[in-house]
């Protein structure tokens, strides 16, 4: 009889332990089931919140695209707003901690970021041919999700309802990507309809002597709506093409855009000789 109740006994306690055990794995897989498998646009597959409300984005136009359909859930921008800007961002929105970007300036503050505690960082824009390593290495150092979101001219309205899918705001990024598709059909019909298209040439840098080159990330406007004179070997991927004074008078273009940051004195030689500045 006594053999038995300590047998009962030490049944209970391992039932007690199963259920305790059972209790804390339960716990500690709770956060999985705050998660799932997202496959973003470079082809990785990254665990990601189901809700996601505080947002870092890596760069410029991720900060615009997702200024657009999230503001609130921002918790810092990838550099300072323009005067000209503050006007149409919200007094909430203007003080925000700027946290630098990946590409471009390459200035992105991983110790700025993890101080804003966010809980997913979000890429938006080209598709560069090192974008996986680039995502990877950003998410294992800091050890919070990152995705990378395509954006071209010709695809933004898929971008926006993927963010919309993933930011639980289906309806604002559906109105978002049906303004974007609409614009750009009407665009590219218009333009396919010009005739004799401009020869135009988009410089930047201080000096102005880096190219917007044809068929880059960010010639897409100019690509549809101009002839693009600036047709380089290789142009370059996420910033301008630097370019010799030789070759742009050799290009000798209609039309000149230069860069807000551009200031070459164009009353001297050799910008003087070309057409557009005459």
């Amino acid at each position: 009889m006594k053999k038995r109740n300590m047998l009962l006994a030490l049944l209970l306690l391992l039932l007690v332990l199963l259920v305790g055990c059972g209790q804390e794995a339960k716990e500690e897989s709770a956060p999985d089931a705050e998660t799932y498998a997202f496959t973003d646009s470079a082809g990785r597959t990254v665990m990601i919140p189901k809700q996601i409300d505080r947002i870092a984005p890596s760069g410029g136009l991720a900060q615009m695209v997702l200024f657009a359909i999230a503001p609130d859930r921002l918790v810092g921008v990838s550099g300072q707003w323009k005067d000209t800007v503050l006007p149409f961002v919200g007094d909430q929105y203007r003080d925000l901690p700027v946290l630098g970007q990946f590409y471009g300036m390459k200035n992105f503050n991983k110790e700025a970021v993890l101080s804003v505690n966010p809980q997913i960082i979000i890429d938006v824009g080209e598709k560069k041919s090192t974008i996986v390593e680039d995502m990877d290495q950003i998410q294992e150092s800091l050890g919070i999700p990152v995705i990378f979101i395509e954006a071209r001219l010709d695809n933004t309205d898929e971008a926006y309802r993927t963010l919309g899918k993933i930011l639980g705001r289906e309806a604002e990024g559906n109105a978002i990507a049906d303004y974007c598709q609409k614009t750009y059909a009407r665009s590219a019909a218009l333009a396919a309809k010009i005739k004799d298209k401009p020869r135009v040439l988009y410089l930047g840098g201080p000096l102005g002597n880096m190219a917007v080159a044809h068929g880059s990330f960010h010639a897409q406007v100019l690509d549809l709506l101009a002839d693009n004179v600036a047709v380089v070997p290789s142009p370059a991927e996420g910033a301008m093409t630097q370019v010799s004074m030789e070759q742009v008078l050799t290009w000798n273009p209609d039309v000149l855009i230069l860069g807000a940051e551009s200031e070459p004195d164009l009353t001297m030689l050799p910008w003087r000789e070309m057409r557009a500045v005459q």
